[in-house]
């Protein structure tokens, strides 16, 4: 049998054989198998808040006293603000220079700054090399830090005796270092001694708060008494200026008359809602030893649509007048000092308004007593009634603007003074 044949018959055979032949499928290509993400289920669980109160009356533990100034003479009506960026760094300003009789530091508007919250202090003077004007005395500063960090200040100069120019000004400045160097020297207002020899221009205060016109902003608010000739009226005026940055402070608007009638108000301050409301507060008639009313204006829209004043309104009637003599202050007597803040915390006292003075009772008992009133409508009505809210002491008070929910009240205190230092605080349910 040839090879052909041979190979023939075995297909043959193959094929007639029961056994079939299968050929191996072919299996199919794997496709990518895609990885699944399994969620695991969580177990209820409960998140944790803290809403803080006060267990009882707040306290202040006071610490070791500081003497800012290391300086011969007296420095007096002093205020203090702290920066919100940086709250170790802590402004101050007073009356009283520290120089020598007669030399330009003795001249000089005291102002200090410290970093460490107090601990140390550096002492920046302000004279004619910063302000480019000779003076006799500067006086009345009054400090305030924004949210940028800039230091506003303001304060009142007053020329020498013979000199060609008598004005009297209103004098703003401001820091971007914290109070080490200030800059921006700008004259808010200057007039002419009067006839009579007074100033015609007294107190001025400042506040800084958010910006209505311009969110984001801030804008600084500068108050001062107003007494253009003898015998017109002593009004209370105010003006204000938005804030870009650090550094970045416009141009103040124009004067605007805050006071609506009287022949003597004086002592001003002003106050930032956190929507940008303007507050101002203020004492007429502003000397004798009393009594006196605390009256209150506002614009509610602040720098928004210019500034504009609404109606006066009395808060309160105090005993305490704006030359009150006292025991722990006989040269240079008290006054009620009425000073309103806001609360900005955004807390649950967000947007109220509270204004702390001085009142005497019964008149010319030399009994000083701080009181405290709430608004929770920016001033349309006031809770607190005589006795609710009693700090005893034996100076005027005076109560910061604050971004917190707890509104302190600081209160000189002479070591001469009959009266005592404690506080009685009874909230009502109607007015807190």
């Amino acid at each position: 049998m040839s090879l052909a044949e041979l190979f023939f018959a075995k297909q043959v055979h193959r094929h007639r054989t029961s056994v079939p032949f299968f050929r191996r499928p072919r299996r199919p290509k794997r496709l990518p198998n895609p990885r699944k993400l399994l969620l695991e289920p969580l177990e209820p669980r409960v998140l944790l808040s803290v809403n803080p109160v006060f267990a009882g009356a707040a306290t202040i533990t006071p610490g070791v006293d500081v003497n800012v100034s290391q300086a011969p003479f007296s420095q007096t009506e002093v205020d203090i603000a702290v920066d919100p960026v940086h709250p170790g760094n802590v402004v101050v300003l007073s009356n009283g220079g520290f120089g020598a009789a007669g030399s330009a530091l003795r001249s000089s508007e005291f102002t200090a700054f410290s970093n460490n919250a107090g601990a140390n202090w550096s002492v920046v003077p302000i004279t004619m090399t910063q302000d480019a004007r000779n003076s006799s005395d500067r006086f009345d500063g009054a400090a305030a830090v924004d949210d940028f960090g800039n230091v506003h200040i303001v304060y009142m100069r007053r020329p020498p005796a013979g000199a060609a120019n008598q004005n009297i000004d209103i004098v703003y400045a401001r820091s971007v270092d914290g109070g080490a160097h200030y800059v921006d020297f700008r004259v808010l207002d200057s007039l002419p001694r009067l006839a009579d020899g007074t100033s015609p221009v007294d107190k001025p205060w400042i506040a800084v708060g958010p910006d209505r016109a311009t969110p984001g902003n801030q804008a600084v608010w500068v108050t001062h008494m107003r007494q253009p000739a003898v015998g017109s009226n002593q009004n209370i005026v105010v003006q204000g200026a938005s804030v870009a940055g650090l550094g970045a402070v416009g141009a103040f608007a124009a004067r605007v008359q805050v006071s609506d009638a009287g022949a003597s108000n004086n002592y001003a301050a002003p106050a930032v809602g956190p929507n940008g409301e303007l507050a101002i507060t203020w004492m007429r008639p502003a000397s004798g030893q009393g009594p006196a009313t605390i009256f209150f204006d506002r614009d509610l829209d602040g720098l928004l649509n210019g500034i504009g004043m609404g109606a006066d309104t009395a808060i309160t009637a105090t005993n305490a007048g704006g030359f009150d003599f006292l025991p722990a202050t006989p040269d240079r007597s008290a006054f009620a000092s009425p000073y309103v803040a806001y609360d900005r915390s955004g807390g649950p006292n967000n947007g109220r308004l509270y204004v702390a003075y001085a009142d005497e009772t019964p008149n010319e008992s030399n009994d000083f007593d701080i009181f405290v009133r709430s608004s929770n409508n920016d001033g349309t009505a006031w809770c607190g009634c005589p006795g609710t809210t009693r700090a005893t002491t034996s100076a005027p008070p005076a109560v910061p603007a604050t971004s917190t929910t707890a509104t302190a009240i600081a209160t000189p205190r002479s070591s001469t003074s009959p009266a005592s230092a404690s506080t009685a605080v009874r909230p009502s349910s109607t007015c807190w």
